[in-house]
């Protein structure tokens, strides 16, 4: 399952509201949801995976003959299985930018957790 970081963090903001925390709370979940929407879009290629243009995420996808079966990293998983060098090199640029794109926005929101 893909974890939907933007969504968790629209959850907490409704929740910090609903339950009326009190300011810097609700302010904090606020600086949150911003630092953390996009993350799942920023761990997607619109490319799609190779050889599955239609799936984008490059982080977690079901196994392609078995529907309910998610591995991780599964462009470079399946290339390397079939021994398509350049096409593993490809894909590990790819998942690499994928999750350094995130992680400036993951530190800003762990320095933001570990403050409130």
């Amino acid at each position: 399952m893909t974890i939907r970081f933007s969504y968790l963090a629209r959850l907490l903001g409704a929740t910090a509201a609903c339950v009326g925390l009190p300011g810097p709370l609700a302010a904090a979940s606020r600086r949150l949801f911003a630092i953390m929407f996009g993350v799942d879009a920023r761990l997607s290629d619109p490319r799609g995976l190779i050889g599955r243009p239609w799936y984008k995420n490059l982080i977690s996808a079901s196994q392609r003959h078995r529907a309910y079966s998610a591995k991780p990293l599964p462009d470079g998983r399946e290339v390397t299985e079939k021994g398509r060098w350049s096409d593993a090199r490809t894909s590990a640029v790819r998942a690499a930018a994928a999750i350094t794109a995130n992680g400036a926005q993951l530190k800003k929101a762990t320095a933001l957790l570990l403050r409130n």
